[in-house]
């Protein structure tokens, strides 16, 4: 479970961040754990959990 002071900052303030920081160099998609670049975290190549998303996510918004 996630908190939302836990939760990753949006990408919008990745984005000042970075900009902050300076430069920081990285491939477009990849993981930004604030003031560098990372390997995403281990749950985020999980194809159980990517599942249990998408299926969340389409609970949410069935019509």
């Amino acid at each position: 479970m996630t908190c939302r002071r836990c939760a990753a900052p949006p990408a919008a303030e990745i984005g000042v961040m970075a900009t902050n920081r300076g430069s920081l160099p990285a491939p477009t998609g990849s993981y930004v754990d604030p003031g560098r670049v990372a390997r995403s975290p281990d749950e985020s190549y999980d194809p159980r959990g990517e599942r249990e998303l998408w299926a969340a996510v389409e609970r949410t918004y069935a019509a």
